[in-house]
C-alpha cells in the first residue's frame, strides 16, 4: 500500500503515513489538489540553534520554526540588552568607584535580563515545534 499523499510505502493496517503524517483513513477529497509534504520541525534542533546562538543570536530557534516576527523581536530585544550589558560594563571601568558601582549595577540587570531571555526561548522555541509537528501531523498544514 501506498500514501495517497506523498507516495511513499505505508502498511496495510497503518492510520497515518510514518513519512508526511497524512490520514490515511481520511475519504479523499473529490477535487484532485496537489500536495507537498510538510517537512517536520526537530525540538531538539531549535534548542541546539538556541543554546549555540547564545552571544548575539537570540530568536534564531523561532526562526527556524517559522515564527519570523518573534525570532526577529526577540533578536533585537537581545542585541539592545547584550549592547547595555557592555556599556554597562565599559561605564564601570572609565570612571570613578561612585559611578563604577552604578555601573556593576547596570551591567547586572541587563545581564540578567539577556539570560532570562535566553532560557525563555529555550523552552518556548522547543514548545513551538513541538506545536508546529502536532499541527502538521493533525491537518497537514503549517500552524502560522
Amino acid at each position: 500500500m501506498f500514501c495517497s499523499n506523498c507516495g511513499k510505502e505505508v502498511a496495510v493496517d497503518a492510520v497515518f503515513c510514518p513519512s508526511c503524517g497524512y490520514n490515511l483513513k481520511q475519504v479523499p477529497p473529490t477535487k484532485w489538489t496537489p500536495s507537498v509534504p510538510l517537512e517536520r520541525k526537530s525540538p531538539g534542533a531549535a534548542v541546539l540553534a538556541v543554546v549555540l546562538g547564545f552571544i548575539g543570536l537570540l530568536g534564531i530557534g523561532h526562526i527556524y520554526v517559522g515564527r519570523l516576527v518573534r525570532g526577529i523581536v526577540v533578536l533585537i530585544v537581545g542585541i539592545i540588552s547584550l549592547l547595555l550589558t557592555f556599556l554597562g560594563l565599559i561605564a564601570s571601568t572609565e570612571v570613578g568607584f561612585a559611578l563604577e558601582m552604578e555601573g556593576l549595577r547596570i551591567l547586572g540587570l541587563f545581564g540578567i535580563l539577556y539570560l532570562g531571555l535566553w532560557i525563555w526561548q529555550i523552552f518556548d522555541a522547543y514548545d513551538l515545534a513541538k506545536e508546529f509537528n502536532r499541527t502538521v501531523q493533525e491537518t497537514g498544514k503549517e500552524p502560522w
